[in-house]
């Protein structure tokens, strides 16, 4: 009932409610902020808040790496990447997209070799070229 409710609202109404969400949790709730970075990175996300929610995945994807949880680590990984695409082409951008395609790799190689393909590969909406 609830999900039906929330997907009668309109988009602008959603990222609001999600905003409020992000917006009491790290003004209420640190222990949260900190234990929890993925439940961050998702509000954000719905919220259209990108910058905060690469933060935050990027977070979620270093404290999985940690606790050697590297699927977790990922899929964190890849959902901020996906994120980093919609902030403006900067040195800000392209740091913390290298922070995640850093974090990618470190986990790809554990979990699935180094020889593994895609833990050589850029991952991402893009892929560019420097030369």
């Amino acid at each position: 009932m609830q999900d039906a409710a929330y997907s009668t609202l309109l988009r602008s109404q959603r990222q609001l409610i999600q905003g409020r969400i992000v917006g009491a949790l790290e003004g209420k709730f640190p222990e949260i902020v900190d234990g929890q970075p993925e439940r961050l990175a998702h509000h954000c996300a719905e919220a259209g808040q990108f910058d905060k929610g690469v933060g935050y995945f990027l977070a979620a994807g270093r404290k999985a790496r940690a606790r050697s949880a590297m699927k977790e680590a990922v899929s964190q990984a890849r959902k901020g990447i996906e994120l980093v695409f919609h902030l403006p082409d900067d040195a800000t951008r392209q740091q913390q997209e290298l922070e995640l395609q850093l974090l990618l790799g470190d986990a790809l190689q554990t979990t699935r070799g180094y020889s593994a393909p895609e833990a050589g590969r850029p991952t991402g909406a893009r892929e560019t070229s420097a030369f």
